[in-house]
């Protein structure tokens, strides 16, 4: 509550847009500072000042990722094997339509489902595996939020809400 209060002080004398932005849908704010601090999963602390805010948290905001100018597609393809770009895709997509109708199963399962495994079993043997499990989470990360890190993609997750997370993926590639 402090840090929502800070803020919208914050943007109220620096960046008026940015106070409409906030003020319009405090809920959405509140999610965003539930991924920091002591209290948040990876107990995070991402912000050192407010100003910083949109720098860090932008990417949760449909509008700045619609509008996010990198090349995330090439960034896709720096951390995913293009041959399994599609079947990521495709899996995600039905993993999160899961989990939205009750399922319990974990990404971590679905990774192994798809055949990811960990850098060392790779290493001796890559022909019996898909791929290196980063890879598999890189793919979820760009598709989603155009970045190679940042707060838990349990905390996007939480954030957007199962149907934008869906919509992010089907739109990626």
């Amino acid at each position: 509550e402090d840090n929502v209060k800070n803020l919208l002080a914050w943007a109220l004398e620096f960046n008026i847009d940015e106070y409409n932005r906030y003020n319009n849908d405090l809920e959405f704010v509140k999610n965003i500072f539930r991924t920091q601090g002591p209290l948040s999963i990876e107990h995070r602390k991402d912000i050192a000042n407010y100003s910083s805010f949109m720098n860090e948290f932008g990417f949760l905001y449909k509008d700045h990722f619609l509008n996010d100018s990198s090349n995330y597609k090439e960034l896709l393809l720096e951390n995913v094997k293009e041959e399994n770009i599609l079947v990521l895709k495709e899996a995600f997509i039905n993993y999160f339509k899961e989990a939205k109708n009750g399922s319990l199963k974990t990404l971590k399962e679905l990774s192994k489902e798809l055949n990811y495994t960990d850098k060392k079993k790779y290493a001796k043997n890559p022909e019996a595996y898909r791929g290196v499990v980063t890879e598999f989470y890189h793919a979820l990360r760009i598709m989603v939020t155009h970045k190679t890190s940042g707060i838990s993609m349990d905390d996007v997750c939480n954030v957007l809400g199962y149907d934008e997370v869906i919509e992010r993926i089907e739109q990626s590639i």
